[in-house]
């Protein structure tokens, strides 16, 4: 069977959704993949991975990376995970 909404949302990782925002902020796995000091084909398991576990194409790949309708969506709510975990990181910090 297929697994369940939350199950999905369990099975993304900080490191699939910062390579996927990697990627579409470079424009592609080589250079995402210098940014983050992992391999080309490091990121493009990662994003493979993260969108089985979304169940959607985020990607469109070819010579150029460029976001599907669904991954300037998910980009949008991935850059707001990203940052508001930097914020919570930074809070904690100052707090202890």
């Amino acid at each position: 069977t297929a697994p369940c909404r939350a199950d999905r949302t369990a099975m993304v990782t900080l490191r699939q959704l910062r390579a996927f925002v990697a990627v579409a902020r470079h424009g592609g796995f080589t250079r995402a993949g210098e940014a983050l000091h992992l391999s080309q084909s490091a990121v493009s398991l990662l994003v493979r991975d993260l969108e089985r576990a979304v169940g959607a194409r985020l990607l469109e790949r070819g010579r150029r990376v460029t976001l599907t309708d669904a991954g300037a969506e998910f980009l949008g709510a991935g850059l707001r995970v990203l940052g508001d975990l930097e914020l919570a990181i930074a809070n904690a910090r100052r707090a202890g």
